[in-house]
């Protein structure tokens, strides 16, 4: 048996994806961060990254339990990858793209 939480999020780019547990009136506790496509697993506890365009991952929670209830939340870690200066800036004017 298995619970499964999806997050989707809106950022093309990202360094990693993290995903957090609460429990009520505590501080977040990190489970687990992924950095590429594919999934992993660390106990009970699996985070499935799908493709980057898809923008969705999805934690499963093996043979869930009451201890198991609280507020979970994933974040991804954006990554800039373009630059701008004006042209009224003093640095250097350029478009830059990685």
């Amino acid at each position: 048996m298995f619970v499964s939480l999806p997050c989707e999020y809106n950022v093309g780019t990202f360094r990693s994806l993290k995903w957090f547990k609460q429990y009520p009136g505590d501080k977040l506790n990190e489970l687990m961060t992924v950095l590429l496509d594919g999934n992993r697993t660390e106990g009970r506890l699996t985070v499935e990254l799908q493709d980057k365009g898809s923008k969705r991952s999805v934690l499963h929670i093996e043979k869930p339990s009451v201890s198991d209830s609280a507020l979970y939340l994933c974040a991804v870690e954006a990554q800039c990858t373009d630059f701008y200066y004006p042209e009224n800036s003093k640095g250097v004017r350029t478009n830059t793209r990685n």
